[in-house]
């Protein structure tokens, strides 16, 4: 499926962020197949290039990315958006001081 196709607002678009693209792109296969409409990215830097913050519809992204902004930078430039996306947070490790940080800008649970 093409990622570049836009999603339909109606329906909203599950933004998929992830720099190993395996995890990536299984995410995005199994949203796609639960009858979700779904974006995916390999970095914050290319979701926010692509202008999807305006976009209806929700965030999963990783919590660690070993270059450019991460999901701390996402937040706070979806604070100052107009269109506040929910974000959903993804990592493989429990970081006390991570969901400290996610819960003071608004995400009450971090699993």
């Amino acid at each position: 499926m093409n990622n570049n196709l836009p999603c339909l607002r109606s329906e909203g678009c599950t933004h998929v962020i992830d720099s190993e693209h395996s995890a990536r792109i299984a995410v995005a296969k199994q949203l796609r197949r639960a009858g979700y409409q779904v974006r995916h990215y390999a970095s914050i830097s290319e979701f926010l290039m692509r202008d999807a913050i305006d976009e209806f519809g929700c965030i999963l992204t990783e919590v660690q990315f070993s270059d450019g902004p991460d999901w701390f930078a996402l937040l706070q430039d979806l604070s100052r958006s107009s269109n506040s996306l929910p974000v959903v947070l993804m990592s493989a490790s429990d970081d006390v001081a991570t969901a400290v940080k996610a819960m003071k800008l608004g995400d009450g649970l971090f699993e």
